[in-house]
């Protein structure tokens, strides 16, 4: 046997529509029970009146009932959970035989601890080290002295809190014991489930119970009320009974059934807890979306739609069909072959995963079907030559990140620049990050100008020119002499310049050029006529 009363009561204060909770709803408390309960309500009827010594009255309140099993001290302790600034009274009334003759409170407390001490914790109760009995507004320190109490004694506690929507755990301690065990044992300890599949002839994951199974494995030698709840706040607080328990419809996400023991006589209340697990559901995995690129230019392709197959079963061997509208998957009709050709470039199939044997199942999803046009690449190349080992190309393009580039036969990268070219042709390579893209490709040349030529008719080097200006249509050269006198020019087509003015060879010397080229650049230089 224990020595000391450890009763926890978890209380989750959050707002709900629930009747009044007067002494005459007072929760029995007893040994080993545990409660969530999600309580607000305030007072039914005003029962604290004036003649009680605490000042204050209820505003957001529960009641609570012991009964004394055997004698000692009665003491407890209420904790603020959600908002430790919430301001806790409480009264305790007893030895009493029923809510009718209550008298007044043997200890009270209403004062608020922060404002009386600071910090930031508003813990109140009955502690073994306290003296006063009493505490209004303004005194103390939240605690008052214990009570003894003697076996078959009844108590009644009344906590109120001036804030709505919050929790507490009141814990009691002390040498005084309730009723140690529940009036049932359970035939075994392991967490009690009742499983049944779907069979109701309705796809909603959902389907008929028969809750009393739950006192199959239960043994009792005293009269026991047993009744079933949806959530542990109703069944605590004796709340929203389920009427129906041996037909009871489970809804899809419901965590479970609550059942409520009571005894007729002490009104002690136990809590259990058992699942409504639905079997042989089927659930259709989640498929891919299908993409064909555009290679016929109408915006149609075909489709195997059946590479979704396992994607869709889930891991099971249910079988799949395919369908144009939900309403077709669900009830089965108007399936289409796995090879399909779609209807627009983007087309929601819809899938249905069916269930085999008694349970009525299936499970429908969607995917789409994707068509995309081929891109049709716009940009621009800025070519920097003539300038010796720092030529380069640049791409001009939007939003440069969607593609790769390479020049010539170099491998692909995101950068957008390419250095130290050498002159003549290259060819520059775009390639788009989308799947539906193609490499395009353009040729490019780097122009450069000899620094020298040597007019000699041997064949070699004869003519100034700068190479590959034949690409380059609309440009010009015109060349001077070292005192600017304009010797020659010739345009893009043109041989090239072989040191002569009006058929005389010109000596050996350095002469000045200015290129005007098709772009609107103009580039100037010079170079050495060597004899």
């Amino acid at each position: 046997m224990k020595s000391i009363l450890c009763s926890i009561l978890l209380l989750f204060f959050s707002g709900s529509t629930y009747a009044q909770n007067d002494c005459i709803d007072a929760m029995a408390v007893c040994y080993d029970t545990f409660g969530i309960v999600n309580y607000l309500g305030g007072p039914g009827v005003q029962e604290l009146n004036s003649g009680n010594v605490c000042q204050g009255k209820e505003e957001n309140s529960i009641w609570f009932r012991f009964t004394i099993e055997s004698p000692g001290t009665l003491d407890f302790y209420i904790f603020p959970l959600d908002t430790k600034a919430v301001d806790y009274d409480f009264w305790l009334f007893g030895p009493a035989t029923s809510c009718s003759n209550l008298g007044s409170a043997i200890r009270c407390s209403t004062t608020e601890r922060r404002a009386s001490l600071g910090g930031s914790e508003n813990i109140t109760g009955i502690s073994r080290f306290e003296t006063d009995l009493f505490e209004n507004p303004g005194e103390g320190n939240g605690f008052v002295s214990p009570v003894n109490v003697q076996a078959g004694q009844t108590y009644y506690l009344a906590v109120n809190q001036d804030k709505v929507s919050e929790r507490f755990q009141l814990i009691l301690t002390g040498t005084a014991k309730l009723k140690e065990n529940p009036p049932y044992t359970r035939m075994h300890h392991d967490y009690f489930f009742i499983e049944k599949c779907d069979d109701d002839g309705v796809n909603d994951i959902a389907t008929y119970f028969n809750l009393m199974e739950f006192e199959n494995i239960i043994s009792t030698t005293e009269r026991i009320n047993i009744s079933y709840f949806k959530s542990s706040n109703d069944a605590w607080l004796n709340h929203n009974v389920i009427t129906n328990p041996g037909h009871y419809l489970s809804l899809p996400m419901l965590d479970g059934i609550y059942v409520r023991i009571e005894h007729p006589i002490t009104g002690c209340v136990w809590i259990d807890r058992m699942s409504l697990v639905i079997t042989n559901t089927v659930a259709a995995g989640t498929p891919g979306d299908l993409f064909l690129c555009d290679t016929n230019g109408n915006g149609t392709q075909t489709f195997d739609l059946s590479v979704n197959n396992s994607l869709i079963q889930n891991g099971t061997a249910l079988p799949v069909s395919y369908h144009l509208t939900e309403q077709d998957a669900k009830t089965g009709n108007n399936a289409l072959p796995n090879l399909y050709q779609n209807t627009t470039r983007s087309q929601t199939i819809w899938a249905r995963l069916s269930g085999t044997g008694t349970c009525y199942m299936y499970d429908v999803t969607s995917f789409t079907l994707n068509v995309p046009e081929i891109p049709k690449i716009e940009y621009t190349l800025n070519i920097r030559d003539f300038s010796g080992d720092d030529t380069s190309v640049e791409v001009i393009i939007t939003e440069p990140e969607k593609y790769v580039y390479a020049v010539d036969n170099d491998s692909f990268s995101p950068s957008i620049n390419f250095n130290g070219l050498t002159e003549g042709p290259h060819i520059f390579y775009i390639k788009p990050l989308d799947e539906c893209g193609v490499i395009e490709s353009r040729n490019f040349f780097i122009l450069n100008y000899p620094k020298f030529f040597t007019p000699n008719n041997d064949g070699e080097n004869d003519l100034w020119r700068i190479a590959y200006l034949t690409q380059r249509p609309g440009s010009y050269v015109i060349i001077f002499d070292r005192y600017g006198k304009l010797l020659t020019s010739f345009g893009h087509r043109s041989a090239g310049w072989n040191g002569t003015l009006k058929g005389k060879s010109l000596p050996a010397d350095d002469y000045w050029f200015i290129l005007h080229l098709d772009t609107g650049q103009v580039v100037k230089g010079h170079f050495a006529l060597l004899r």
